[in-house]
């Protein structure tokens, strides 16, 4: 599915076939738009296709989001010269500037965050990768983080157990080494989710050993520690992590 900024013009190109997907230029048609609860944002709108496609231009007010991310469908309903009805939908999602909120679903900006990972070795498949998606993995990075139990002292002496709590205010006041610790961990954790761990998933997947040409892999035969991030992330959030968090268990 297609990725949008918000507040733009969106243009959609809708194909217009018969029940023997033969394209076709409809005898008449018309489109409307839905947002992400099902809302109706432009009600049906009659179109006059002149050919087999016909492109659809969603104005940026009905692409204006309040949240880091938004989806919208284009519901089109035609019919074509034998009088038969036929429906179409197309979905996009849109997305603000800045979809990384500090303190909300990221550790820092987005910006900042790419910039951290320039510096950090290992993370190429998040460099070579379409933004759209490093941003999603960038999101869940934090959301797994979020799972863990955590141990950090904010500046007013204020334990916090989990990292949701951590406001963008308490982020730029942790001890610097911590905060480089939580973006490095959200960058490498993204890493894994975008597929840069390919030994760690074959692990996972109870995979015992592989062979290419004269070389062999070998894994152990226990099951790998249970965490909702990947084991390198685990080790970079190290001295940040409650105890229980430390003594994860194999199952």
């Amino acid at each position: 599915m297609e990725t949008f900024v918000a507040g733009r013009n969106v243009a959609v190109e809708i194909e217009f076939m018969d029940s023997a997907c033969e394209y076709i230029t409809p005898i008449s048609a018309s489109y409307s738009i839905t947002d992400e609860d099902g809302q109706v944002l432009v009600p049906d709108t009659i179109i006059t296709p002149t050919e087999f496609s016909h492109l659809i231009v969603v104005d940026a007010a009905s692409n204006t989001i309040t949240e880091p991310q938004g989806y919208r469908q284009i519901t089109v309903v035609f019919t074509d010269e034998k009088g038969v009805t036929h429906d179409i939908e197309k979905a996009y999602i849109i997305e603000s500037v800045n979809s990384l909120i500090m303190g909300e679903n990221s550790f820092k900006s987005m910006g900042s965050l790419i910039i951290a990972a320039s510096n950090i070795s290992g993370v190429e498949t998040l460099h070579d990768s379409e933004l759209s998606d490093v941003k999603v993995a960038l999101r869940q990075a934090y959301s797994n983080i979020s799972r863990l139990s955590v141990n950090i002292r904010k500046k007013n002496r204020d334990i916090i157990l989990t990292t949701t709590d951590l406001s963008a205010a308490d982020l730029l006041e942790l001890k610097p080494n911590y905060l480089a610790r939580l973006v490095q961990a959200q960058i490498v954790e993204a890493n894994h989710l975008l597929g840069g761990n390919p030994m760690e998933e074959r692990r996972q997947s109870g995979i015992l050993s592989e062979s290419v040409g004269e070389v062999s892999q070998f894994f152990r035969t226990k099951k790998p520690l249970t965490s909702p991030v990947c084991r390198e992330a685990l080790e970079i959030l190290g001295i940040l992590l409650a105890p229980s968090s430390k003594r994860l268990g194999r199952v």
